[in-house]
């Protein structure tokens, strides 16, 4: 069963009801193979001191959820920002060990807006992006993950890459450069594919407004690859190729010499000529 934890994260000359920041987190049962003042307590109940020594024995005998659980009650017990750093890094680490994306997610934000000019935080910025990448993954679901994972990755890129910057290594760049190409092709696939859905149903319907709805959005698809910001999907002599598509996708708007059938299906063919390119 979840449950909500609410933790209270402040900055050291504040109180600490400033920030809150709410994390879904499994209720455990305790069944520690030692006697212990903490081991017949719920984690739930157990003092500052008492989480330490559950933290030092579920860390020892490797047992995460119960971890997990246990810095939680850490984190919601100790009283100084500094120390909360390292505990927030932890439990994000584990989370993500423990497929619990979303959890991970609320927290990596969290150290973002905590510690804004921390050494560590472009790569927790990183972090941040990929577990959101982690939850939308297919082009055929909600993909508001992904369109928060691409403006962090663009803003982290213009940071780290574009103002040169040293907070993340040639390593982490290339890595967030595939990241920010990996949600841009999601989010054109998805595109795409309403674009294929229009036609379809124009095929089945032989309504006009769906071969427009078609043509738009397929347009629409051209426009959004020819303004990305940098990096961009596609590379320079591809940009061409997809000028040259603009512009049929106009011709087949504008003519009067071809059929609606004969449309439907010069559509179809850029949309897989688009298709080609950015999975190229």
């Amino acid at each position: 069963m979840f449950f909500l934890l609410t933790l209270c994260l402040v900055p050291a000359c504040t109180h600490r009801q400033s920030q809150k920041t709410r994390i879904k987190t499994k209720e455990v049962t305790q069944t520690p193979a030692v006697t212990s003042p903490w081991s017949s307590k719920k984690i739930s109940e157990l003092s500052l001191d008492e989480a330490w020594g559950a933290y030092k024995y579920y860390k020892d005998n490797n047992r995460l959820p119960h971890l997990a659980a246990v810095l939680e009650r850490l984190i919601l017990l100790t009283p100084d920002q500094s120390q909360l750093e390292p505990l927030l890094t932890e439990l994000s680490s584990l989370k993500i060990t423990l497929g619990l994306y979303e959890e991970a997610e609320t927290l990596l934000e969290e150290y973002c807006t905590m510690y804004p000019g921390n050494l560590e935080t472009p790569k927790k910025k990183l972090q941040l992006i990929k577990v959101r990448l982690e939850q939308n993954q297919s082009p055929e679901r909600d993909l508001s993950k992904a369109e928060k994972a691409l403006s962090n990755g663009y803003e982290l890129y213009r940071e780290e890459i574009k103002e040169e910057r040293d907070g993340l290594s040639k390593q982490e760049k290339e890595e967030l450069i595939k990241l920010i190409h990996m949600a841009q092709n999601l989010l054109m696939t998805k595109a795409l594919n309403k674009a294929t859905f229009y036609a379809t149903r124009y095929r089945y319907s032989q309504k006009s407004p769906s071969l427009r709805a078609a043509i738009n959005t397929t347009r629409l698809a051209i426009t959004t690859l020819n303004t990305q910001p940098e990096p961009r999907l596609l590379t320079a002599p591809t940009q061409k190729t997809l000028e040259q598509l603009a512009n049929e996708v106009t011709a087949i708007e504008s003519s009067t010499d071809s059929t609606p059938d004969e449309q439907v299906g010069q559509v179809e063919n850029i949309i897989q000529t688009i298709k080609n390119l950015i999975q190229g």
